[in-house]
């Protein structure tokens, strides 16, 4: 593990370009593809999306959703540096950094060496804006291996020149939402865990699309708190969750640690289930947070849980 990351110097110019060129890792993940989809359709400036994927066969329907072209990237073992290549009419403005490896054998080689790597080449090629999309797991008290891994990251930026987004949990039609919706389809029960942790908050994927469209054009920096201010409970949030599913599970509170100690054994004997211990971890964990000043300062009103889902194909 890096202790330190070099100091570098992004290059210097005052120049002003007709191009603008946004570059986002991760883009074929559920935030990543929809900033690719919501930056090319912005009414307000013209970006050149060039979409990073570990599968370059994504190609295809990433440019049927607005990217300009698409790079192989797996870091920190390969990335195609032609991501950075510009003429004298074009500027690399932004890299939004979403891709995150979720493989725990490989955690800090894979996102810390990783990102590393990626700021390293950022501010060698251009004068970038940084962007990490973090998460509200990164916290000093947080012992799930994604909020630790995610709050080495944050301490590594340069809040004088980058930016870090902590988006709650992102409402839409994929991640893990997409996740939870398919196990209350099938579920009969569903267990509540850690139920009188603090309450979990919530942003709708097209307010955090709007956040970073709004840092891109007026060129903020600094850390960001992107979730609705108001928290809801966990056992809420499905009750909430099963009304817009219209299905008819019994939602139960059950004993947290017990679930955590009964994950871990077995994911030591290999055996593979719906929640991860490292789930379970960030949900005792929560910790809300004071967003009220951020979301102003980015101009986003942000919609309820039920206006999400409602807007989320549910």
């Amino acid at each position: 593990m890096l202790a330190e990351w070099p100091k570098v110097s992004a290059v210097s110019s005052n120049q002003k370009f007709k191009n603008k060129i946004v570059i986002i890792t991760g883009a074929n993940g559920f935030i990543g593809r929809n900033l690719v989809s919501s930056l090319s359709k912005s009414r307000t400036s013209n970006w050149t999306i060039r979409a990073l994927v570990k599968n370059i066969a994504h190609e295809p329907v990433l440019k049927s959703i607005g990217a300009h072209s698409v790079y192989e990237c797996h870091l920190p073992d390969k990335i195609d540096l032609n991501c950075f290549n510009t003429d004298k009419d074009s500027e690399i403005s932004a890299v939004i950094h979403c891709a995150h490896s979720t493989n725990s054998k490989r955690s800090n080689y894979d996102n810390v060496t990783g990102t590393h790597k990626l700021y390293e080449l950022t501010k060698r090629h251009s004068e970038a804006q940084f962007i990490l999309m973090s998460s509200l797991a990164a916290h000093e008290g947080a012992t799930s291996q994604y909020g630790k891994c995610k709050l080495l990251l944050e301490d590594k930026m340069n809040l004088s020149q980058d930016v870090i987004i902590k988006p709650g949990t992102v409402v839409g039609h994929g991640g893990l939402f997409l996740r939870i919706k398919n196990l209350m389809s099938r579920m009969p029960i569903v267990p509540v865990f850690f139920s009188k942790a603090h309450g979990l908050q919530f942003i709708a994927i097209d307010d955090l699309c709007a956040a970073v469209e709004n840092i891109l054009i007026t060129k903020k920096i600094g850390q960001f708190i992107v979730a609705h201010p108001d928290p809801t409970k966990p056992i809420e949030f499905y009750r909430i969750l099963q009304k817009y599913l219209k299905t008819k599970n019994y939602i139960i509170k059950a004993p947290g640690e017990l679930a955590l100690l009964a994950t871990v054994s077995a994911e030591r004997l290999g055996i593979n289930l719906p929640i991860s211990s490292d789930n379970l971890r960030g949900l005792r964990d929560a910790r809300t947070f004071n967003s009220t000043d951020d979301l102003k300062r980015l101009g986003i009103e942000p919609q309820s849980l039920e206006e999400a889902l409602k807007k989320s194909s549910f």
